[in-house]
């Protein structure tokens, strides 16, 4: 998410590269239910899973749940927290 974070900006240099406990940088984890959470620098700029969405109400215990964007405002937060999920979404593929 760094990554794709830093290559939006003409002065990278600025951004901290660290993952932080705080609302105000990067960061990725588990959230409740086994949902994934991830965040990138702004006042949580974030995406994870909402298990009462307008499409998919209490599926958890199917195994999945709509993800939401919050705070996200703009296309840098939401390109690097999309690049996140694309990152994880590889990983999970098995290898043939």
């Amino acid at each position: 998410m760094y990554e794709a974070y830093v290559a939006f900006l003409d002065d990278p240099s600025q951004v901290p590269a660290e993952r932080t406990n705080s609302h105000m940088g990067f960061a990725a984890g588990l959230r409740e239910y086994g949902g994934i959470g991830l965040q990138v620098l702004g006042n949580c700029a974030c995406i994870g899973p909402n298990p009462q969405s307008h499409y998919i109400d209490d599926q958890f215990e199917n195994g999945f749940a709509e993800y939401d964007l919050h705070n996200a405002d703009s296309q840098v937060q939401r390109a690097s927290l999309y690049a996140g999920l694309g990152h994880l979404a590889r990983l999970a593929t098995p290898k043939p």
